[in-house]
């Protein structure tokens, strides 16, 4: 199997073809839309955080902002979210 068929193959499974019209760089137009909400929720969270001086509301902000940059799959970018958040309110009510 050559590489070309590799990377065929990878954008058939993930659903991203060039032709899909709504692919950027890797992200779709909902990826965007996660990333910015939950790097925007990061942020708060970060500010908040250095607020109140909770380290683990700040380090878990600074995670929110920064993880969309290596994720580029809308699900994974939500869940990882999504499981971020909830850490954080775990971790804060220990």
């Amino acid at each position: 199997m050559e590489t070309a068929d590799i990377g065929e193959l990878t954008r058939k499974i993930s659903g991203q073809t060039p032709q899909a019209g709504g692919v950027l760089f890797g992200f779709t137009m909902w990826g965007i839309i996660a990333s910015l909400v939950f790097s925007g929720i990061g942020f708060i969270y970060f500010r908040y955080g250095k607020y109140k001086g909770n380290g683990t509301m700040m380090m878990c902000g600074v995670a929110m902002m920064l993880y969309p940059y290596f994720v580029s799959d809308t699900l994974y970018i939500v869940l990882v979210g999504a499981g971020l958040i909830i850490l954080t309110e775990v971790l804060n009510r220990i």
